[in-house]
């Protein structure tokens, strides 16, 4: 419990400090998406924002992969429908999925 009261506290710090504005994710490719994911961690301040921001871009990836157990659809259907999800999303927008789902996944 004190966990997750832990990563809700981050995450409501990162999204107070973020605008609504800069860099976006880009999905188009793999590379892309490396890079911008990049990018958007180097305009966040403290190593706090970046950790919590690293931890919910990949737990949603993690999240939508869950699809693939059942054998229904491939790892690359899986991906290709987080990257639409992801696509051109905020830092502030992609915190706020991940505690989403997170709570979706707690209920």
């Amino acid at each position: 419990m004190k966990t997750i009261t832990k990563s809700l506290l981050v995450g409501i710090m990162v999204l107070s400090l973020l605008g609504c504005g800069g860099p976006t994710l880009d999905t188009s490719s793999e590379s892309a998406r490396k890079e911008s994911a990049q990018k958007m961690v180097s305009e966040l301040t403290s190593p706090a924002e970046k950790a919590a921001f690293k931890k919910a871009l990949s737990g949603i990836y993690v999240v939508g992969m869950f699809a693939t157990l059942g054998g229904k659809i491939s790892e690359e259907e899986a991906v290709a429908k987080i990257d639409a999800k992801v696509n051109g999303k905020t830092v502030k927008e992609i915190m706020a999925l991940a505690a989403e789902l997170k709570q979706a996944m707690n209920k």
